[in-house]
């Protein structure tokens, strides 16, 4: 297979993800992770538009260094700690050039250093946002965050 087809496909595969229904989903204690460089911009806005009622982490507020494989900043366990308190997580992130931002890919990053499937039973619902996002970026984040879910042993949903 070209890698156009393979492109096309995996795009096809992420358009049949389930979509969800927030107006209806009150019942779930909801975390919102912003991804976004600018806590208050675009990002957020969405999520406001989609979600009843959730919390907030915004990335840009964590101290949170760049992953290098050993011994996890306290900061960092606080985040993964909070994550297992709710029932879903959603994880908003802009798309730059090529891909995530830097600060969602260094949450994936890091999650490594918790233990498999740590979020069991857990809702991992994801949405990127660009100005104009080409499809194989949109494609390569939504990836991304899937294999988060899997990870942790969250369910995955995209957020259209």
């Amino acid at each position: 297979m070209n890698q156009m087809g393979m492109v096309t496909n995996t795009l096809d595969s992420i358009a049949a993800m389930p979509l969800v229904n927030f107006q209806d989903s009150n019942a779930f204690k909801t975390l919102f992770i912003n991804g976004s460089a600018f806590p208050g911009g675009n990002t957020l806005a969405i999520a406001r538009a989609k979600l009843t009622e959730f919390d907030t982490i915004n990335l840009a507020d964590v101290d949170m260094p760049l992953y290098v494989g050993q011994g996890t900043p306290e900061q960092v366990s606080n985040l993964f700690e909070a994550m297992k308190n709710y029932d879903r997580i959603v994880i908003g992130s802009p798309v730059y050039f090529s891909g995530l931002t830097g600060l969602t890919k260094t949450l994936i990053d890091w999650e490594t250093s918790q233990s498999r499937g740590f979020l069991q039973g857990k809702h991992v619902i994801v949405f990127v946002r660009g100005m104009a996002p080409e499809p194989a970026v949109e494609q390569a984040a939504y990836v991304t965050l899937k294999h988060f879910a899997w990870y942790s042993g969250a369910t995955f949903e995209v957020l259209h």
